[in-house]
């Protein structure tokens, strides 16, 4: 059955005041990364060493070890609507353990919330501290804050000024690099038991989660997957036949998510 989301409030924290007027926020860093990707453990030192906050390895999810009642525990279709017109392939499945593995640390230790990256990217430190500190400033307990990646070859529009955050109606993709606050991660743990799309496709639906993550731009992170070897969960090359039916439902999909996230927001 299609889950519409739920009034969760009796799960989560009384106030979404900016935790910075409350107390010293704890963040905790976690790289998510696999075992058999040495290559990228010189990446994930790296990252450790530029982070601001505390930072340490979190084991990752190898989607393409999971036996298939594994898979089956953690993924289904047609959970939440709009529909997800793929099916879930083993690294995505990963990915979004992976995520839910992070969510359950910043959960089981009491984190005011976790600065999340993939091993992937690469920090610019004069770009990504203003930005961090930003974000950790207004941060709430419902939030989940992205510092996204332009794309490759592309110089972001706001290169060089300060740091801003806001809210997009529609949410962009990607999870490389998430400040999760720790009563957005109880809900996100809470709600995705069993998945049935991309992590970052499912942070898109505010309406479901009742989170609509915020965006700070310029964030100081880049993706660097080409140099460290390439991707670590993408599956083999498609067959023609389902790349032609991605190219024609991904937009159709695309626009559905957009549409639903403007009425969402006209109602806020």
């Amino acid at each position: 059955m299609a889950n519409y989301g739920g009034n969760l409030a009796g799960n989560c924290p009384r106030s979404n005041h900016p935790l910075s007027k409350q107390a010293k926020v704890t963040i905790q860093g976690f790289i998510i990364t696999l075992d058999r990707a040495v290559e990228r453990r010189p990446q994930v030192d790296r990252l450790r060493q530029l982070c601001p906050v505390p930072c340490e390895p979190l084991q990752a999810v190898d989607g393409h070890a999971l036996d298939e009642a594994a898979r089956m525990a953690a993924a289904g279709e047609r959970l939440f609507r709009p529909r997800y017109p793929f099916h879930l392939r083993d690294g995505e499945i990963g990915v979004f353990l992976s995520h839910r593995e992070a969510w359950k640390e910043i959960v089981a230790r009491g984190l005011d919330a976790g600065l999340i990256f993939e091993d992937d990217v690469e920090l610019e430190t004069a770009v990504f501290g203003p930005a961090l500190e930003l974000a950790t400033s207004e941060l709430r307990p419902l939030d989940v804050i992205k510092f996204p990646v332009p794309r490759r070859g592309q110089i972001p529009a706001d290169q060089g000024k300060a740091p801003h955050i806001r809210e997009p109606v529609v949410t962009p993709l990607g999870a490389t690099s998430l400040l999760v606050a720790g009563g957005a991660a109880r809900r996100l743990l809470e709600l995705t038991e069993r998945f049935d799309r991309p992590v970052d496709t499912f942070m898109q639906m505010s309406w479901v989660t009742g989170i609509r993550p915020r965006v700070v731009t310029p964030s100081g992170v880049t993706e660097i997957s080409a140099r460290l070897g390439g991707t670590t969960i993408h599956a083999k090359k498609r067959p023609l036949r389902e790349t032609i039916s991605r190219n024609v439902l991904r937009p159709v999909y695309r626009l559905q998510v957009g549409a639903i996230s403007h009425l969402h927001g006209s109602r806020q």
